[in-house]
């Protein structure tokens, strides 16, 4: 099917509902949209595919396709019509049920397309992947366009967090984000060479998230404080152990609030000079 779309250029209209389409064929038929210039719409798992808007044909700034069924599937698509749209400037594909292969797509797509500056992949109770996520934050630090990105209900205002903002502390206190949400928060925090300050409690990262921030520590040397006070979620063994190999290479953090609890890190590494240290209450 994918190398008939890639020869045949009459065709408008192509409807595969009821088919089962291995993921592979998908990208198949994903990659030959590129080649193909005639098909308007597609209907696949019963979800139509407006072709020509994906593309940037119909000159739409904003499309709006939340809630209208897309899955991993559906989005594989999506985001192969994003890769030559020029001039779509904020999407909305919340409340849908993409968030594997569909969010390993749109990453791929995000490190090709600069027009898009607003992106709403909120779904609806569906977690978003591992894979996916990585894929992500591995695209946004190529990508210089998107500003708002949202996972979940609450928007990463991805400027400030890359430090293109040059603020020195970043307040993101009383948002429960999670592990759908931190992973891209750290990942954009990687890039930011102005940030001094993080205050992130009243989170509910958990141990993916935790392991990202010890990859943080690692590379971003400007952070001196972190807050992460009121973690509604366990770190786990795997995540302590990131956040205590990122501790060991990090030259400059000072203070690292976790559990409601400050740990002069400064002091405990003996940067201070400081000869005698009480942790009674």
């Amino acid at each position: 099917l994918g190398s008939s779309l890639e020869q045949n250029q009459s065709l408008t209209f192509l409807k595969l509902s009821g088919s089962k389409i291995s993921p592979a064929g998908v990208k198949t038929i994903a990659a030959s949209l590129g080649s193909n210039t005639n098909l308007q719409q597609l209907i696949l798992n019963n979800v139509e595919i407006d072709i020509d808007e994906l593309k940037g044909k119909t000159d739409l700034a904003t499309l709006d396709y939340s809630g209208k069924g897309f899955n991993d599937t559906s989005m594989v698509i999506v985001a192969a019509c994003l890769k030559e749209n020029v001039v779509l400037t904020e999407l909305n594909m919340s409340l849908n049920d993409a968030g594997g292969e569909g969010l390993v797509a749109m990453a791929a797509t995000l490190e090709i397309n600069s027009s898009i500056t607003s992106l709403d992949l909120s779904n609806k109770g569906k977690r978003h992947s591992v894979a996916g996520l990585a894929a992500l934050g591995s695209a946004l630090s190529q990508n210089t366009a998107l500003k708002r990105l949202k996972l979940t209900f609450f928007p990463l205002k991805l400027e400030d967090l890359k430090g293109h903002t040059n603020k020195t502390t970043i307040d993101l206190s009383g948002y429960p984000y999670g592990d759908d949400d931190v992973p891209i928060l750290w990942a954009c925090l990687k890039q930011n060479k102005s940030v001094e300050r993080v205050k992130l409690f009243d989170n509910q990262m958990g141990e993916y998230g935790a392991q990202m921030f010890g990859e943080v520590l690692e590379i971003n040397q400007t952070l001196v404080s972190v807050d992460l006070c009121n973690t509604k979620s366990a770190f786990g063994t795997i995540g302590i152990d990131y956040i205590r190999a990122g501790i060991a290479k990090h030259k400059s953090l000072k203070q690292l609030k976790l559990a409601n609890f400050n740990i002069p890190v400064h002091e405990l590494n003996g940067n201070t000079g400081v000869k005698s240290l009480s942790f009674e209450n």
